[in-house]
């Protein structure tokens, strides 16, 4: 369907050239991705992005991600706020710490990706 549906989609994604494969194939190096039920979506960076711009964007990014973790967990360590605040409160810093940690390794990987 990607082939049939190239001339518009072509436009639209900023691509030039399509290759679709019925079977399994490798990760290309330096590409993002994306999986559905369907397919597996490789985009290819290299020329597209400046890689070591990226990486160092995403490392910040990253930190900062690592400092709000911080916080949280030492909020999270610290009994007074643990016996004082309210359970919903206590339940959004938990969800946030988990919401961060997962952020911050989806990050982590897509740098060793790239």
């Amino acid at each position: 369907i990607l082939q049939e549906y190239f001339s518009y989609l072509a436009p639209l994604a900023n691509i030039c050239k399509l290759s679709v494969s019925e079977h399994g194939i490798e990760r290309p190096k330096h590409s993002a991705f994306g999986i559905t039920a369907e397919a597996n979506v490789y985009v290819l960076l290299e020329g597209v992005i400046e890689l070591d711009k990226e990486k160092e964007r995403l490392l910040k990014k990253a930190d900062k991600l690592k400092k709000e973790l911080d916080l949280a967990r030492k909020k999270l360590n610290n009994k007074d706020f643990i016996n004082k605040a309210d359970d919903n409160v206590v339940a959004k810093v938990k969800e946030s710490e988990a919401v961060l940690s997962s952020k911050i390794t989806d990050i982590l990987s897509i740098i060793e990706s790239i």
